[in-house]
């Protein structure tokens, strides 16, 4: 059964989740995916429907990783402290690859939410951090001394191993390996991915995609989805991606321009930066890592390098956007702490 628009309500029936003859509303909503949110007419519990669109075998192990977080979190104590993190938990149809969650009323995502207020609001940024450091500080602390390999592989970022052939790259294009053969040369970013890799840790559950698509708002708080990449490894992964994202969104209008410094980058952004700084600032003082904002905003950097693959799929030249995330993670990586002080964290936060 491939869901729709049209038979969403009745897969719902037939698994017992809503009643036979009852009116529902279901949109579908554009994704890799085919995803739907339904909620009945007259009132009552809606849900959120993901099935995979592509039956790929990583595909399958992603959303098999995914549907095992959510099980936990409704199922072991050691996963309790995830259950208000996230939408709850409902069911995984393993033969049909669906996975159920409660609708979060009122919900969007927190790119679309800032978006629509053309802001960067504090209190979210706080509640990120919070939310974040309920994750690596409360989650999984007894499944990590021995994780269960087939469904946490331990694995370290595809980014910090593509210059060296690592996995990612049976993904990339043409015009993205064009992207690594200049990461493979660089005299900073080579040697920095390569002693990122080496000093990977595996200390903390991670999300391991974090992005504001990834992050959805409620009553002022922020929730976390899709946990396709959930494992155990290094949190400065997950507070770097946040680092990013806040960059990426922030100077995105800027991008096209190359061959400046991001303080300058910053400058073109004016009162939009100083959002950014004040969120970001809040954000890091609620997450806390007491020693480790260097690492994060390595982490970052290398996430921005990422980033520079992502917006040049399918081109067959990386373009100057691409080029100019290439740039701001070299001068990140080159000089973390400065970096970070010009986005307005300093280690008194921590």
């Amino acid at each position: 059964m491939i869901l729709s628009e049209a038979n969403t309500r009745d897969y719902l029936a037939a698994t017992g989740l809503a009643e036979p003859g009852t009116a529902w509303t279901v949109s579908g909503s554009p994704s890799r995916n085919r995803n739907f949110s339904a909620a009945p007419v007259g009132g009552g519990p809606g849900f959120f429907l993901k099935q995979l669109r592509v039956m790929a075998p990583e595909s399958v192990l992603m959303m098999q990783r995914e549907a095992t977080v959510y099980w936990l979190s409704r199922n072991d104590p050691d996963f309790a402290g995830l259950a208000g993190l996230i939408p709850p938990f409902v069911l995984f149809d393993g033969a049909l690859k669906v996975l159920v969650l409660g609708l979060v009323p009122g919900s969007r995502s927190l790119l679309r939410h800032q978006e629509a207020l053309g802001d960067f609001p504090v209190p979210l940024g706080e509640s990120l951090g919070r939310t974040l450091a309920t994750v690596h500080g409360q989650v999984g602390r007894e499944m990590r001394k021995e994780p269960p390999r087939a469904a946490f592989p331990l694995e370290v970022p595809g980014i910090f191993t593509a210059h060296r052939s690592g996995p990612l790259v049976r993904w990339l294009g043409p015009g993205q390996m064009r992207l690594i053969e200049q990461v493979r040369a660089h005299p900073i970013l080579a040697p920095a991915l390569d002693r990122l890799a080496a000093t990977w840790s595996f200390e903390a559950f991670t999300h391991g995609d974090l992005k504001f698509e990834n992050c959805v708002v409620s009553a002022d708080a922020v929730r976390i989805v899709d946990w396709e990449l959930a494992d155990f490894g290094d949190p400065c992964w997950d507070a770097g991606c946040v680092v990013q994202a806040y960059i990426y969104v922030c100077l995105h209008p800027f991008l096209p321009r190359r061959g400046e410094r991001l303080r300058e980058r910053l400058g073109h952004a004016e009162a939009r930066s100083e959002a950014m700084r004040a969120a970001l600032s809040g954000f890091w003082r609620h997450y806390g890592s007491p020693g480790r904002l260097e690492r994060v905003m390595e982490c970052a950097a290398a996430r921005l390098l990422q980033m520079a693959l992502e917006v040049m799929h399918g081109q067959g030249e990386p373009p100057p956007a691409a080029l100019s995330l290439l740039e701001v993670g070299e001068e990140v990586l080159g000089n973390p702490l400065e970096a970070a002080r010009l986005l307005g964290l300093t280690r008194s936060q921590e």
